[in-house]
């Protein structure tokens, strides 16, 4: 018999966790660092469009649109200035 299941039919607890019980606890870990790495990209972006010459580089290039997602961040960074 094998040694775990040995341990549970003594009523022991095993100690061994699958891949998946541990990536689960790994989650908000995780969670926490992914959302940190976002808040500095949107700081970036935020600090791009609100500087005029990338504004003007993007339009020099026929860059009309931006992701919906990035359209906040430009408007919040426009801050009412022309951008057409």
């Amino acid at each position: 018999m094998r040694e775990s299941c040995r341990e549970r039919a003594k009523g022991k607890k095993t100690r061994r966790q699958t891949v998946q019980v541990t990536n689960t606890l790994a989650l908000p870990e995780r969670a926490e660092a992914v959302a940190q790495r976002l808040e500095q990209v949107n700081a970036v972006f935020a600090d791009l469009f609100s500087d005029e010459n990338f504004v003007t580089l993007l339009r020099a290039e026929s860059m009309t649109t931006i992701p919906r997602y990035l359209m906040a961040l430009f408007e919040k960074a426009t801050d009412g200035h022309e951008t057409c």
